[in-house]
């Protein structure tokens, strides 16, 4: 792959889950992108919004459209079956499918994926990325983070497969994907159930049995739980990633430092996040905290600002 391309992708709606201002929240990290992203890294960023929605969102990100190459692709050009009434799949578990659809659809390489509360915190192009045709891929622990054990645990079940984690798991959103990795799990899948794969991952929270199946064993998946464990199965993980920190790739793609709930609000530094001491690319906010995208600028716009100047 001597010239891999970069798609990026983030679902958006105008209220995000829960009453959130994604929206506004978002454009964060487009002004911190436009900011600190080195010309031509991304093929295009799309943002994957209901059809309803699509002229509003636009609208109001007129002025990201050309420095970012923003495109908009409506959720039902990838899973039709989310344009039915009243479908019960809302929130994080809808755009979990949709970036597994986007992935599994798109002519780039690899796709980086993002979500409304990421803010970038340091100069990056497509070499700190992607390498020699390999993907940057940051691990943790798995026991390091709550909801982790649930959706491992789960999407083995899902998968079919037994084979322990050795203790270690995919990081969370921002995250490199491969598309041929995910182009072959969805071909997997539809074998496996003899249907789309997402219209089975739907049919986990819609089917009559949704209430029988005990929730770890069959409907607390991730759409990096599946993917990770898919492609450390079929020994894929060495020929389409690198590890994050490593000689070849040093960079990491989220933050240590990242606030992820109200707990680590207080002690949160971000002068650290913007200086050379933390080696990510990006840190997370989390938008479930509650914090108001306002307040999060006012923390951040200094280190912004001065870097505009």
């Amino acid at each position: 792959m001597s010239n891999p391309v970069l798609n990026a992708m983030m679902p958006l709606k105008l209220t995000g889950s829960y009453g959130l201002d994604d929206l506004n929240r978002c454009k964060i990290l487009f002004q911190t992108l436009v900011v600190h992203m080195r010309p031509g890294t991304f093929d295009r960023f799309d943002i994957v919004a209901p059809e309803g929605e699509i002229a509003e969102i636009k609208s109001r990100l007129d002025s990201f459209i050309v420095p970012l190459r923003l495109g908009f692709i409506s959720e039902t050009s990838l899973i039709p079956e989310l344009g039915k009434p009243k479908l019960p799949v809302r929130g994080w578990r809808r755009q979990m499918l949709l970036k597994l659809a986007y992935a599994e659809k798109s002519e780039a390489n690899f796709v980086l994926v993002f979500d409304a509360d990421v803010i970038c915190t340091k100069d990056f192009g497509l070499s700190d990325l992607v390498r020699q045709g390999k993907g940057l891929l940051q691990r943790h622990a798995i026991m390091t983070v709550p909801n982790i054990p649930d959706w491992f645990l789960c999407s083995m079940s899902i998968l079919g497969i037994r084979e322990g984690l050795m203790g270690q798991a995919m990081s969370v959103t921002p995250v490199l994907l491969s598309t041929d990795i995910c182009r072959a799990l969805a071909e997997f899948m539809r074998k496996r159930f003899r249907q789309q794969w997402w219209c089975y991952l739907i049919s986990l929270d819609t089917s009559l049995l949704r209430n029988v199946w005990p929730k770890r064993e069959r409907r607390d998946w991730s759409e990096y739980s599946l993917y990770f464990l898919y492609a450390q199965r079929m020994n894929l993980l060495e020929r389409y990633h690198v590890e994050s920190g490593s000689p070849e790739m040093p960079a990491m793609l989220v933050s240590d430092n990242s606030v992820w709930y109200d707990h680590d609000e207080p002690a949160w530094r971000p002068q650290v996040c913007f200086s050379d001491a933390d080696p990510a690319i990006f840190v997370v906010y989390q938008s479930s905290t509650g914090a108001k995208p306002e307040n999060v600028w006012a923390r951040i716009h200094q280190f912004v600002e001065n870097k505009n100047h």
